[in-house]
């Protein structure tokens, strides 16, 4: 379980955006349910916004 769990926070971790995959919304549903089985209960209530640059014109 610890290794599959690993490999795919990994690999959420490297993409360079949302769980939009099939392969993603795998991972992600996986992490869920680990941590419900642990007494947890994950929800998104603040979703982060792309990191923004500001221009000195």
């Amino acid at each position: 379980m610890e290794d599959k769990l690993f490999s795919y926070v990994v690999k959420l971790t490297s993409s360079h955006r949302g769980a939009g995959t099939r392969e993603e919304e795998e991972a992600r549903k996986y992490i869920v349910e680990v941590l419900r089985s642990l007494g947890y209960d994950p929800r998104i209530e603040y979703f982060p916004t792309p990191p923004t640059f500001s221009y000195i014109l």
